[in-house]
């Protein structure tokens, strides 16, 4: 889209796009209405290695297999514990959007995420003792 033809209406109907893509919390449709098909996703400063393109169907199952796994509906309540280690990490997520035509023409929001990009900006581990 050349820059003398962006009108503000369009820039105002991009912004609500990107805005409603990005804020989108419906976990089922994260592949179908967030991100691409296929995505860049860099957790390198997390877990090292290398960044890697892949199907996002995929990841996405994945990573809500292990958070939702991780918190299921069970309360245990003990007195008198200490866990052997605590670990705290806090970072930020960058995303890139990229415009798919094909929504466009269908009428549908047509931004999708493109690319993850985990950025760790500190980590703290506690070791207590038993």
């Amino acid at each position: 889209m050349a820059a003398s033809s962006y009108s503000v209406q369009q820039y105002l109907l991009d912004r609500a796009n990107i805005h409603d893509i990005v804020t989108k919390l419906n976990f089922a449709r994260l592949a179908s209405e967030v991100y691409a098909a296929e995505a860049l996703i860099d957790c390198t400063s997390v877990l090292g290695g290398e960044p890697e393109t892949v199907s996002t169907a995929e990841w996405i199952a994945a990573v809500l297999a292990l958070t939702f796994d991780a918190y299921a509906s069970t309360q245990y309540l003990q007195t008198d514990a200490s866990p052997s280690s605590i670990t705290k990490n806090a970072g930020l997520l960058q995303v890139k959007l990229g415009r798919d035509v094909g929504l466009e023409e269908k009428g549908d929001n047509p931004w999708r995420i493109t690319k993850v990009k985990l950025v760790k900006r500190w980590g703290q581990t506690e070791l207590h003792a038993n």
